[in-house]
């Protein structure tokens, strides 16, 4: 049934009067045999015949209307390691030598392969990629790697079946699928991002594979992938659960292991696009929440970097983590003490500035400033939201209100920063304005290490 022996038009037939093989072949509980030693007789024929039969596109679209095929293929992939009611079965029913498992599960890897390329276009094309393509990974990514009928309660999916897979093996050129997957299935959940983190902590061999667990994390953290350079928009809730999982700590641990080596460039510069990602998003709620928890963590980290080399390189990526971090830093608006994240007060109703104890916010109140800017701070948020763009004026409540968030965190760190410099800021007023001054602009760089806040120039 191969199209390169056999007619197309041919193999499209077979493929339209195959559907009763196809139930007979997929149905778990093998209601059609007599004995499951036919069933075992007839599976790896089976599974060479559909392989050969993918090479046509018209035969793929027939094929995959037919319910099970999908997942059968899906599955025979996982047999050896998920289904030991087939593998004992196959020791009694095969001839000896013979690895029947291996071989079904060798032409399933091969004929996913077809499916994901749509039977003729190559995986590292994004250019190929079509609206039913996407569909198509989707449904992959997304199939459980154990029939419903073996185990109603298995949610692992192909992808999360994949990369444990892949920790096995550490096969580079299988990388290139999951990379497909991850930046066109749309299937990116916790489970996928705690794996993969977990491949780049406790499963990564050497240089090669450090970039290609960056550049795959890079994709998976982004909201829309543009194109092979990972332009997005990064998302907070990925960042933070990959912020949880170890990323920062995993990217730190790939400096000081692969920074030295020959591509090392090329791992610091995927590492320095993450952190340029993560700076983006730090001032959400989830991943300021979960930088704040993971701290200690990434400060130990960053420290066994700077013990270990003066790398100007490195250096700047430390610089910029530290950044991140010092964005994530919440400090009593009143005595200006450091606080931790589960200690943190906030005014119960701009529900903005930050306490370190009820004695600091009422003191503020009475005696400081925030009795007169409070209501201010919650004017700015509306003035920020007054005039939306364009793509904005249909915004849900969710994303209005992760835009108060926003703004509110961006009104809190500056008031830190201005708190922690002002002494220098006035100093530097009064060596510019001799004649002294009465109100002045003052510029907040949010961007760089250290975060610095200076008069403007005009």
């Amino acid at each position: 049934c191969n199209p390169i022996f056999v007619e197309e038009e041919l193999v499209l037939h077979i493929a339209q009067s195959i559907g009763p093989l196809i139930k007979c072949m997929c149905d778990d509980n093998r209601q059609f045999f007599k004995s499951n030693r036919h069933w075992h007789g007839t599976i790896q024929s089976f599974a060479a015949l559909i392989h050969s039969m993918l090479f046509s596109k018209k035969a793929i679209k027939t094929l995959l209307q037919y319910e099970g095929l999908l997942e059968a293929i899906i599955q025979w992939r996982f047999w050896k390691n998920h289904r030991p009611d087939i593998v004992e079965e196959s020791k009694v029913y095969t001839r000896p030598r013979e690895d029947r498992i291996s071989t079904v599960a060798s032409i399933g890897e091969h004929a996913l392969v077809l499916l994901m390329n749509d039977g003729s276009k190559k995986i590292d094309d994004d250019s190929t990629i079509t609206e039913e393509g996407k569909h198509m990974l989707q449904a992959i990514a997304t199939t459980p790697i154990v029939s419903r009928a073996y185990d109603p309660k298995c949610k692992v999916s192909f992808v999360v079946g994949f990369i444990r897979l892949l920790k096995l093996s550490s096969d580079g050129a299988q990388f290139l699928h999951l990379d497909w997957l991850i930046g066109h299935a749309d299937c990116v959940d916790k489970d996928i991002i705690a794996e993969i983190i977990d491949f780049g902590i406790n499963f990564t061999p050497d240089c090669l594979h450090a970039r290609m667990i960056l550049f795959t994390s890079l994709k998976m953290v982004l909201q829309t992938t543009k194109d092979l350079h990972c332009n997005g928009q990064p998302s907070d809730s990925r960042f933070a659960v990959a912020i949880r999982c170890g990323l920062f700590e995993m990217c730190l641990n790939f400096v000081t292991r692969f920074g030295s080596h020959q591509e090392g460039d090329k791992v610091l510069d995927l590492v320095d696009k993450i952190f340029e990602q993560a700076h983006a998003v730090s001032f959400h709620k989830k991943t300021a929440n979960a930088i704040g928890e993971k701290r200690r963590n990434i400060m130990k980290e960053m420290k066994s970097v700077k013990d270990n080399t003066k790398d100007e390189k490195y250096m700047s990526l430390v610089n910029k983590l530290q950044s991140t971090i010092d964005l994530n830093t919440a400090s009593c608006s009143r005595c200006n003490k450091k606080l931790e994240r589960n200690s943190v007060k906030r005014c119960g109703q701009c529900k903005r500035i930050s306490y370190c104890s009820k004695q600091c916010q009422e003191d503020d109140w009475h005696n400081g400033t925030h009795k007169l800017d409070c209501g201010d701070i919650a004017s700015k948020i509306v003035y920020f939201r007054s005039a939306p763009a364009d793509d904005e004026k249909d915004a849900s409540e969710r994303d209005k209100a992760k835009m108060d968030d926003l703004i509110g965190n961006i009104i809190m760190i500056e008031k830190t920063l201005f708190l922690e410099h002002a002494c220098d800021v006035i100093k530097q007023l009064l060596i510019e304005h001799k004649d002294g001054f009465l109100d002045h602009l003052l510029i907040f760089d949010l961007c760089q290490h250290p975060l610095r806040i200076f008069p403007a120039t005009e």
